[in-house]
């Protein structure tokens, strides 16, 4: 009977040894799996940040050469100023922003440089005023996330005789990131009543930047649309 008893715990000891290691195995490869299948989902999401990114370069580019192009046949001075900012734009778009995030403050001299370009092109009638927080610094931001927001104010913005006209832009700092607003006035006729139909807010760009707060700020962005009338309001909260 001892020796039955002696045989049984050492079988049963091997059976849980066995157990263990299958258990320990079957955990290991759980945690590789998990780490490839991050590392799948992190270069997806790379490759498609990139390629989002890789959207906004051409399409502000065209546009600003579109508008050198009209102002030559009016104003050549204005035109060889826009060239020089546009130079710097393209500096920019080339050389300082190839990584995923940059300080702000190279985002808020690139917003400079195109709110002065759109300045020249447009008339006197259109007031443009644009604001940023003193304490806004050292700050890590995606680039370009403004951009489209700061092209469809200029691109639907008013430019009546007999009424106001203005675009006002601004970037603060929250308790927990920043805060970056746009209002302007935009042609009724322009709009539909139906946000999500408004050509002011749908096309490459926005979609674009909403694809884009999803795969670097999930659950870190507030992204709000307002209609007033003629007047639209844009929020875009990021917080850090």
């Amino acid at each position: 009977k001892r020796n039955n008893q002696f045989i049984f715990v050492i079988v049963i000891s091997i059976a849980i040894i066995m157990l263990l290691i299958s258990r320990h195995s079957a955990a290991t490869n759980h945690k590789k799996q998990q780490k490839n299948i991050e590392a799948i989902e992190k270069e997806k999401i790379i490759s498609e940040l990139n390629y989002l990114k890789s959207q906004i370069s051409p399409h502000t580019m065209f546009n600003n050469l579109n508008t050198i192009y009209f102002q030559m046949d009016s104003n050549i001075p204005e035109a060889k100023e826009m060239i020089l900012k546009v130079s710097d734009l393209l500096r920019y778009q080339l050389y300082e922003c190839n990584s995923e995030f940059i300080q702000i403050e190279k985002e808020i001299d690139y917003m400079h440089n195109f709110i002065e370009v759109q300045r020249l092109r447009k008339s006197e009638r259109c007031t443009i005023h644009f604001s940023v927080d003193n304490n806004l610094n050292n700050f890590p931001i995606a680039p370009f996330l403004f951009l489209p927001l700061l092209e469809n104010a200029f691109k639907y913005v008013t430019n009546d005789k007999d009424s106001e006209n203005y675009i006002t832009i601004s970037l603060t700092k929250s308790a927990s990131g920043i805060v970056f607003k746009v209002e302007n006035t935009a042609h009724l006729n322009a709009v539909s009543p139906s946000i999500a139909e408004q050509p002011a807010y749908s096309g490459i760009g926005l979609t674009n930047l909403k694809d884009r707060l999803k795969l670097i700020y999930p659950d870190k962005h507030e992204f709000h649309v307002q209609r007033e009338k003629n007047i639209f309001k844009v929020n875009l909260i990021i917080n850090g």
